[in-house]
């Protein structure tokens, strides 16, 4: 029998004495087969711990799924855009995702669904926005969980930052801000969500200049997706005398 897929399995599960040994153990066809049943069992147990634990760590706001996506909602956006936002080329070619749409288009949605997706082939994903970025890097010298949680950040393969546009930022903020977002961008792929187009960018930042700069750095690989549509709260929101 070919032993070398109970071989793979052995060294996935940090069994090396036994990868080594295999060749030296005498079994029959059936017991080679039931051994590996076993090793792949616990691989899958293993493998589904794990992604439960990358979920957990992501501190995602919700869990929603590429599947639940609203895509008849979108002008832009197809199944084929979803399937590559789906596969890890992008991430593992450091391209960044750059996710352009006014409230309740779904942009948050969809950066938790990439996540997701991203967890599920094994990559390490945080979520974070950009007021607790600030507040994270402001007071982690003084706060254990900020420090735990930005050096998560930076042992992450992919980092969400969500709510780009939302407030307006002060020179110190700005910079800080900048200086963040161009470090992570340089060894990781980033998710950004905001509410602004480029020409409103120079009204998020303090001055225009930066904002310019770290926009060229961003986009310069990067897949760029406008949602489009009404708000879904609005177009699937109950008033109180809907209840029946």
């Amino acid at each position: 029998m070919d032993l070398s897929r109970i071989k793979d399995l052995a060294n996935r599960l940090s069994l090396t004495n036994l990868a080594r040994s295999l060749t030296e153990i005498q079994g029959t066809e059936k017991e080679w087969r039931f051994l590996e049943k076993v090793l792949r069992t616990e691989q899958e147990i293993r493998d589904g711990n794990k992604e439960q634990t990358l979920i957990k760590r992501a501190k995602f706001p919700v869990i929603k799924t590429m599947e639940e996506f609203e895509l008849d909602a979108q002008e832009k956006l197809t199944k084929w855009h979803l399937t590559k936002l789906s596969e890890t080329k992008w991430i593992e070619d450091r391209y960044n995702v750059l996710l352009i749409g006014s409230a309740g288009t779904g942009k948050t949605h969809l950066a938790v669904a990439i996540g997701l997706k991203a967890i599920g082939n094994n990559k390490k994903v945080v979520y974070t926005t950009v007021n607790e970025l600030l507040f994270l890097i402001k007071t982690q010298q003084e706060v254990k969980k900020s420090k735990i949680k930005l050096d998560y950040i930076e042992d992450c393969d992919v980092v969400i930052i969500d709510e780009l546009g939302y407030t307006p930022l002060s020179r110190e903020e700005t910079l800080t801000l900048y200086k963040k977002i161009d470090g992570l961008n340089k060894r990781k792929s980033l998710i950004i969500a905001t509410n602004r187009t480029f020409e409103g960018w120079g009204d998020i930042f303090y001055d225009e200049q930066t904002a310019e700069t770290l926009l060229d750095r961003v986009v310069e690989n990067c897949q760029v997706i406008t949602l489009t549509g009404g708000s879904y709260r609005l177009r699937t929101h109950k008033g109180i005398f809907d209840v029946n």
